[in-house]
C-alpha cells in the first residue's frame, strides 16, 4: 500500500501559503484572495482545504 504524509508545513507553503508568499508571484489581488494567514477562519479554511486534498488522494486509490 502507498502512503503519503499531507504535512501541515508543506500545506502551508503551497495549496495554503501566506499573503505575503504569494504576492510576490501572483499580485496583491490575488494574495488577499487566496492567502491563508493564522486567524481562526483562516485555520478553518487551512482545514477545509487539506480535507479536499484527503478526499482527492481516496478517490483516486479507490478508482483503481
Amino acid at each position: 500500500m502507498r502512503t503519503f504524509l499531507l504535512d501541515g508545513d508543506n500545506i502551508r507553503h503551497g495549496l495554503n501559503a501566506s499573503p505575503a508568499v504569494l504576492t510576490g508571484r501572483f499580485g496583491e489581488s490575488f494574495a488577499r484572495r487566496f492567502g491563508l494567514g493564522f486567524s481562526p477562519e483562516d485555520r478553518a479554511e487551512n482545514i477545509r482545504r487539506i480535507g479536499a486534498v484527503a478526499q482527492l488522494f481516496c478517490a483516486a486509490v479507490w478508482s483503481r
